[in-house]
């Protein structure tokens, strides 16, 4: 609006001290309302990043016009010290964004071991940096010889790296080792996805080119220390030298594997996996290291003429085995 009337201005008027004369008539005291009122909320009130990113944004857009508008008032408009006081307030909130990131001592972890709120929030919280990538670069740079270019992703890179730690933190909460793997395994697979379906992955890696394999060997390792809770269960199968002589040791061997077999179902059973590829990969790679050998035994002591009357003992098919299976990580309600 004030570009359209000086713009009419300079049509009507000659004479540019007469604008000037009039531009301040004009513009004086509605914009120095502005700013003073706006002024005063960013003193008196405590305000994240992200919600004062658009009027940054549009400051920004407009600094040498508004700039300008203040010079030819002769003091009256203090654009100067809000324009400051924005930056500063928004620098600081970033500040304190980072700090809590890094010292926070909350204790709760999901009972599931399902992606943390902090991890959802500080997504969330990159998302909203992307949306303003050059205002946020802006912010960043400290002097003309900086390369803003560089700032985003270095800032992006140290986030992760904040949320990593936490997150590692708060997985040593839990008394149950496979239960933390399991936390830490839907957090950077969620971090992972996340990066990829919204561009930011492409942002990090300009600080850092191996991020997508750093989380990607993440994952695999947390993949890794959960399939450990079922060794137990795979090492009652490997008992096959007394097997085919000894009856009670069919039935010991059957007896081990149900019980090994059903105390880690049923620590597991409220264990949550929701991504569902994920959650189908990890459950193909169990029935490769559980079905494949039960299978085998299930056959092998079957063909036994020793086996007869021990039959009752004998829980699970090979099916009914992998069924069980299928139902891991499910999530009702």
């Amino acid at each position: 609006l004030i570009q359209i009337e000086a713009e009419v201005m300079k049509k009507i008027i000659v004479d540019v001290s007469a604008e000037a004369k009039i531009q301040r008539e004009l513009i004086v005291r509605p914009l120095r309302n502005v700013i003073d009122r706006s002024s005063r909320l960013l003193d008196e009130n405590e305000y994240a990043l992200i919600p004062l990113l658009p009027l940054l944004k549009h400051v920004n857009s407009h600094h040498n016009q508004l700039s300008s508008l203040a010079d030819n008032a002769n003091g009256q408009i203090p654009y100067q010290a809000f324009y400051n006081k924005l930056r500063s307030k928004c620098t600081s909130s970033l500040d304190e964004f980072l700090d809590r990131l890094a010292s926070d001592s909350n204790k709760y972890v999901p009972d599931d071991g399902n992606v943390h709120q902090i991890t959802s929030d500080t997504l969330n919280f990159l998302n909203g940096l992307l949306e303003y990538r050059q205002t946020v670069s802006q912010l960043l740079t400290t002097s003309s010889s900086n390369n803003s270019s560089h700032h985003l992703p270095r800032l992006f890179a140290r986030i992760l790296s904040a949320l990593g730690l936490n997150l590692k933190n708060k997985a040593e909460n839990y008394s149950d080792e496979t239960l933390a793997a399991i936390f830490l395994l839907n957090n950077n697979n969620y971090i992972h996805s996340i990066l990829q379906n919204d561009g930011m992955l492409s942002i990090v890696c300009e600080h850092n080119a191996q991020i997508h394999s750093f989380y990607r060997s993440e994952i695999n390792l947390y993949k890794s220390k959960y399939l450990q809770s079922w060794n137990k269960v795979v090492a009652t199968l490997l008992s096959d030298e007394l097997i085919i002589t000894d009856r009670h040791s069919i039935k010991a061997v059957i007896l081990a594997f149900n019980a090994e077999f059903e105390k880690v179902v049923n620590t597991q059973k409220d264990y949550c996996i929701t991504d569902l590829k994920l959650s189908c990969d990890i459950k193909n790679e169990v029935k490769n290291l559980v079905c494949e050998k039960y299978a085998d035994f299930y056959a092998r002591i079957n063909r036994l003429q020793i086996f007869r009357g021990l039959e009752k003992h004998l829980k699970y098919t090979p099916q009914s085995l992998e069924r069980v299976m299928d139902r891991l990580f499910v999530v009702s309600g």
